[in-house]
C-alpha cells in the first residue's frame, strides 16, 4: 500500500490511523468453518522449503493443503516433494486430473486427518487461474480458503489467529450481531535472508517501516461506526496478498488485472448482505462456540435461550493483526521498483475497471467507492505536493515570497510529515510485538529500535513511489483506453489470469528510468520557469524583505487601545485616565464642492477651479472608519498642554527651537539630520483666496495637528508638501480612521509598518535613529505618533537608490517591498492612490496660502480660516492641548456651516475621553 510524501495530502490515510487506535471490543467465536490452504509456486527453489515447512508446522493445522507448481522452470517441484516427505507424508497417488491441465499428486501422514494435494502443470500458470481450477475442480472442499504466497513464511500461530477471526461478535445498538467476515488478511513484515547485500538489507529495512505503516491503516480500514453505507461497513483497500483468507462464495478471483489480491478485496467489500436471526441454542447447534478466555463455551453460557443474534453474511473483511507473516523483498533497486509499479498498475486498473469499465464490473457500495476514490486522490494530492515544491522555492529564490518563510515553511512541512510517518512506523511495530505477545515496555522498546533502524530506508524508498505511480500510469491507462475502445466493438470473455514472476532483475526498467528523468527536468524547468516569469525582487527589495523578517515584529493590536489617557506612555499630566466608548453609528454630513464625491479625494479638482453648487453627501458609517478616502487608516497623536479659547486675533506662533518642539515623539533634536530651518506649509500669501466649503472642511481637520506635521516633516526632512498630501490621501486626516484591511490612524500604519519604523527607529547606524518614537508606550491613533511614523516611513521611502520622484516614494510608502517592481516601476495595483495622491497638491497649496496670508496679516483672511489657523496658532505655543483644539475647530466649522461633527464627537469621545479637555466646557450636541 505504496503513499507519496505529505501527509497533509493524505486525509483519510490519517483518518483510519486515528481509527486503529479505537478499541475493538468484539471477541471471537468458533464457527464450524473447515480452512483450505493453497499455496501457488513458481521458480521459487531457494525459498519453498521454509515457506511449505512453516504451513506443515501450523498448530492447528489446516483442513487441506495444495500446492500448486504453476509451470517452474526450476527445481521448485524437487524441493517441495523433499519437504513433504522430511514431514512424514506419504504419496499415495499420481495422476492427471481430468477437471485441471495438470497432474494431480495426493498425500498423507498417517495419524493426521490434513489431506495435501500437489498439482503441477507444464506451463507457466497465473495465480489466480491456479487459485480458481482447484475450487472450481471440486478437489478443496473447505468452507474457507487460505490464499499464501510460495515463499511466504508463517508464524506458528497464523492459522489459529486467522480462524479466531472467521466470526466475530459484537454489539451494535444494543443487539447481538455475529459478522461472519467474507476475508481475513494477516500481517506482515520483511525478512533478510542469510548472506543479503547491503542493498537488500537497506530495502528490507524501508520495506519493514512500510509494512508496519501499512497495518495501521489496515486496522482502521476494518473498523466499523454505526450502520451507513460507508462507515458502517469496511473499506480495507487490499488484503496483504502473500497470506489471506477468503470464504469460499466469494471465489474466483478475478483475473484480469496485475493484482488478483486487490481485486478481490474490492470485489468482495461489494458483496450483498445477507441476515438471519438465530437464537443461542441455534448458533450451538450449528457448531459455534463463543471463545472467553481463550475457551470455547456454548452460546447458552452467555445469552437466554430466546435471545435472537443477527448472523449477518456479507463482504466485510477483517485484518488479524496476529497473523503475522515474514516475506523475502527484493535484492536490487531495479526488482523493487519492477514490484512496486505492479502494484501501482494494479490499483489503477482496479479503479478504472469499477468507474469507467464494463457495467457489470461497476456495480461497486458506497464504501468500495469510497476507498478507491480516496487512494486515488490521495496519490494525485501526492504528485500535486511534489509540483508546489518547486513553485514554492522558486518564489521564496526571487522573493516573491518570504524567503525565510518558504524555507521554514517547507522546513516545518517535512519535519512534521517525517516525524508522523516515524510515529505511524513505531505504532505498527509496537503492534506487531504486543500481537507476538510482549509486555508494554519490552513492545515499545523493540519498536523503538525498529524504527530507529529502519526510518532512514523508509524515507529513502517513498522516493521512488511517485516515480512508480506515474510509470503504472503511463502503461496502464492508456491499454485500458484502447482495450475500453476495442469492447465497444467486441465484447471480451477473460478466463485466464495475468502471470508475475517475482521480480531478481538489478537493472531498471527503461520506462521507469525515463518518467524519472521527465518528472526531475519537470520540477527543476518549473523552478526555473518560476524565478524567469514571476517578477522577482530587486536587491533593495530583497534587504527590505529581509529587514522586516529580522526586525522585531510590533503588533500594531497591542497599540491600538482607545482612550488615549488610559495609555499614557510617560508620566504626563496631558494623559488622565478616562473610560472607553464605544463606537456609534452616526450620519456623517459633508459639505463637498462637486457631485459624484466616490471618488478619491485626490480625483476632486483644485479648488481654485471649482465652480459648482455644494453638495451635501451623508455617509453612514462607524465612527471608527474614514469618513471618504481610496485607502483609508493612520495613527493618532498626543495631548498638549492646559486648554485656551482661541480668538480670531492670535498672534502668530513662533517656531520652536532645536530643543524644544510639540512633539514628544520626533522633535527635530530627536532626529540625527533635522532640517536647519523650519518647514512652513507650502504656498504663498499672494495666492491667496478665500476657501470653499469642503477646504474649510480639510482645513478644520488640519487645524489641531498643522504643527505636528510642519515639525515631523522638518525632522525627517520630508517636504512638507508631500507629507500632507500623503497624510490627506491616507486618511482624510481622520486620526480614528480603519482601512479595509485594518490600517489604522493618520497615516495608515499596520503591524508590518510599525515593524519597519521600528527598525529604522533602533539602528543606531541609521539615519532616521530616534529612540523617542518607538521605544515606549504608543499608541498608533494618536495623531501625534501617527504623523511621526509616516514622516519616518516616507523619509525611508525618499532616500532608497531606486526613487527618484514623489510618486515612486509614496508607491514604496504603501508597500515597501512590492511599491516599486524589480525593474523600478511603480506597481500597476498601486497607480490609483499615487495619482490620487498627486491631485491633492493644489488643495494642500490652498491650505498654505491660507497659513501663509494669516502668517502676514491675520485680518487678510476669511473669518472661519481667522479662527482655525488660530487654533494651530496655539497648538504650536503650547497654550492649547490636542483635545480642546478639536473642540475648538469643531465649533468654528459648524458656526460656518460645514457639517463635520461626527468626526470630531468621534475623536473627542473615543480619542480624548477623561482628558483634561473636559475643562473647555461642554461638548455642544451633535445633530442628527
Amino acid at each position: 500500500m505504496p503513499r507519496f510524501f505529505g501527509l497533509s495530502a493524505m486525509p483519510t490515510t490519517l483518518l483510519n490511523s486515528i481509527f486503529a487506535a479505537l478499541p475493538d471490543r468484539s471477541m471471537p467465536v468458533r464457527g464450524p468453518d473447515r480452512l483450505a490452504v493453497v499455496s501457488p509456486m513458481y521458480n521459487e527453489e531457494r525459498g519453498a522449503r521454509r515457506a511449505l515447512g512453516s504451513l506443515l508446522s501450523q498448530r492447528p493445522l489446516p483442513d487441506e493443503l495444495a500446492v500448486s507448481i504453476n509451470g517452474a522452470t526450476d527445481g521448485t517441484y524437487r524441493v517441495v516433494i523433499a519437504t513433504l516427505e522430511a514431514f512424514g507424508f506419504q504419496r499415495l497417488s499420481s495422476e492427471h486430473a481430468t477437471a485441471l491441465p495438470a497432474t494431480l499428486e495426493r498425500w498423507h501422514r498417517p495419524g493426521h486427518a490434513m489431506a495435501v494435494f500437489v498439482v503441477v502443470y507444464g506451463q507457466q500458470t497465473a495465480k489466480s487461474e491456479a487459485i480458481n481450477n482447484l475450487v472450481a475442480s471440486g478437489i478443496l472442499r473447505a468452507e474457507r480458503v487460505l490464499l499464501v504466497d510460495g515463499d511466504t513464511v508463517f508464524d506458528r500461530g497464523f492459522i489459529a489467529a486467522l480462524e479466531r477471526n472467521f466470526y466475530r461478535l459484537r454489539w451494535q445498538d444494543d443487539e447481538a450481531v455475529l459478522e461472519d467476515y467474507a476475508v481475513q488478511s494477516g500481517a506482515v513484515t520483511s525478512f533478510v535472508p542469510p548472506g543479503a547485500s547491503h542493498t537488500q538489507r537497506l530495502i528490507s529495512a524501508g520495506r519493514a517501516a512500510e509494512y508496519a505503516f501499512s497495518g495501521v491503516l489496515r486496522r482502521g480500514q476494518v473498523r466499523i461506526f454505526g450502520r451507513g453505507a460507508v462507515w458502517g461497513a469496511t473499506r480495507l483497500y487490499t488484503v496483504v496478498g502473500c497470506g489471506f483468507a477468503v470464504r469460499r462464495d466469494q471465489l474466483p478471483m478475478p483475473p484480469d488485472t496485475l493484482t488478483e489480491d486487490h481485486d478481490l478485496t474490492l470485489a468482495v467489500q461489494s458483496s450483498p448482505r445477507t441476515v438471519e436471526r438465530l437464537t443461542a441454542p441455534e448458533l450451538t447447534r450449528r457448531g459455534f462456540r463463543l471463545v472467553v478466555e481463550g475457551k470455547e463455551v456454548p452460546f447458552e453460557a452467555a445469552f437466554d435461550r430466546e435471545d435472537r443474534i443477527e448472523l449477518r453474511h456479507g463482504g466485510n473483511a477483517r485484518y488479524v493483526g496476529d497473523a503475522l507473516m515474514h516475506t523475502e523483498d527484493p535484492a536490487h533497486v531495479g526488482g523493487f521498483l519492477r514490484q512496486i509499479e505492479r502494484w501501482h498498475s494494479g490499483g489503477i486498473e482496479n479503479v478504472l475497471k469499477r468507474l469507467f469499465g464494463d457495467p457489470s464490473q461497476r456495480a461497486i457500495t458506497p464504501n468500495v467507492r469510497f476507498t478507491l476514490i480516496a487512494a486515488q486522490i490521495e496519490n494525485l494530492l501526492g504528485l500535486l505536493l511534489l509540483l508546489v515544491v518547486p513553485v514554492l522555492l522558486g518564489l521564496g529564490v526571487v522573493g516573491a515570497l518570504a524567503a525565510r518563510d518558504v524555507v521554514w515553511g517547507l522546513a516545518l512541512w517535512v519535519v512534521l510529515d517525517l516525524a508522523a510517518m516515524g510515529l505511524m512506523s513505531f505504532s505498527g511495530f509496537y503492534v506487531q510485538a504486543r500481537d507476538r505477545r510482549h509486555g508494554r515496555w519490552g513492545a515499545a522498546r523493540r519498536a523503538l529500535g525498529r524504527t530507529v533502524r529502519s526510518w532512514l530506508p523508509f524515507m529513502l524508498l517513498r522516493v521512488a513511489n511517485p516515480v512508480s505511480f506515474v510509470a503504472a500510469a503511463s502503461r496502464v491507462v492508456p491499454a485500458f483506453v484502447r482495450r475500453w475502445r476495442d469492447l465497444r466493438q467486441q465484447p471480451e470473455t477473460r478466463t485466464s489470469g495475468v502471470s508475475w514472476e517475482r521480480p531478481t532483475t538489478r537493472t531498471v526498467d527503461p520506462r521507469t528510468l525515463g518518467v524519472a528523468a521527465t518528472m526531475v527536468t519537470s520540477l527543476v524547468g518549473i523552478f526555473v520557469g518560476v524565478m524567469a516569469l514571476v517578477p522577482g525582487l530587486s536587491v533593495e527589495q530583497l534587504a527590505t524583505q529581509q529587514l522586516l523578517e529580522r526586525a522585531v515584529h510590533v503588533d500594531m493590536a497591542q497599540h491600538a487601545a482607545l482612550p488615549l489617557g488610559t495609555l499614557a506612555r510617560i508620566p504626563d499630566p496631558r494623559y488622565e485616565a478616562g473610560t472607553m466608548v464605544t463606537p456609534p453609528l452616526f450620519k456623517a454630513s459633508i459639505v463637498l464642492p462637486l457631485a459624484g464625491t466616490g471618488k478619491p479625494l485626490g480625483a476632486l479638482p483644485s479648488s481654485s477651479a471649482s465652480t459648482s453648487v455644494p453638495v451635501r453627501v451623508v455617509l453612514k458609517v462607524p465612527a471608527a472608519v474614514a469618513l471618504v478616502g481610496p485607502r483609508p487608516g493612520g495613527v493618532s497623536g498626543s495631548i498638549s498642554s492646559s486648554p485656551t479659547s482661541i480668538g480670531s486675533g492670535s498672534s502668530v506662533p513662533t517656531p520652536p527651537s532645536s530643543g524644544a518642539g510639540v512633539s514628544v515623539y520626533c522633535r527635530p533634536a530627536f532626529v540625527r539630520h533635522p532640517l536647519a530651518t523650519p518647514q512652513p506649509l507650502p504656498g504663498a500669501a499672494a495666492n491667496y483666496r478665500p476657501l470653499n466649503h469642503f477646504e474649510l472642511l480639510m482645513l478644520g481637520r488640519l487645524a489641531p495637528i498643522e504643527p505636528f506635521v510642519e515639525e515631523a516633516a522638518t525632522a525627517y526632512h520630508v517636504p512638507v508638501r508631500f507629507l500632507l498630501q500623503v497624510l490627506i490621501n491616507e486618511s482624510y486626516l481622520n486620526p480614528l480612521a480603519v482601512g479595509e484591511t485594518g490600517d489604522k490612524g493618520l497615516s495608515q500604519m499596520t503591524s508590518d509598518a510599525l515593524t519597519l519604523v521600528r527598525a529604522i527607529s533602533e539602528d543606531p547606524s541609521s539615519p532616521y535613529y530616534n529612540p523617542h518614537l518607538v521605544d515606549q508606550r504608543f499608541n498608533v491613533f494618536d495623531p501625534d505618533f501617527s504623523i511621526c511614523a509616516g514622516a519616518a516611513k516616507l523619509a525611508w521611502a525618499m532616500a532608497k537608490p531606486a526613487v527618484t520622484n514623489q510618486k515612486m516614494a509614496y508607491a514604496l510608502y504603501i508597500n515597501p517591498v512590492y511599491g516599486l517592481t524589480r525593474n523600478g516601476v511603480i506597481n500597476g495595483k498601486l497607480q490609483a492612490p499615487v495619482d490620487a495622491m498627486v491631485r491633492l497638491g493644489p488643495l494642500v497649496d490652498a491650505l498654505g496660502s491660507a497659513y501663509h496670508a494669516y502668517r502676514n496679516d491675520p485680518a487678510s483672511v476669511a473669518p472661519a480660516e481667522r479662527a482655525l489657523i488660530g487654533v494651530s496658532t496655539a497648538v504650536a505655543q503650547g497654550t492649547l492641548g490636542l483635545p480642546a483644539a478639536y473642540r475648538q475647530s469643531r465649533a468654528v466649522v459648524t458656526e460656518h456651516g460645514v457639517d463635520d461633527r461626527p468626526l470630531y464627537d468621534a475623536v473627542i469621545q473615543r480619542l480624548f475621553a477623561g482628558t483634561r479637555a473636559d475643562a473647555v466646557g461642554p461638548m455642544q450636541a451633535s445633530a442628527p
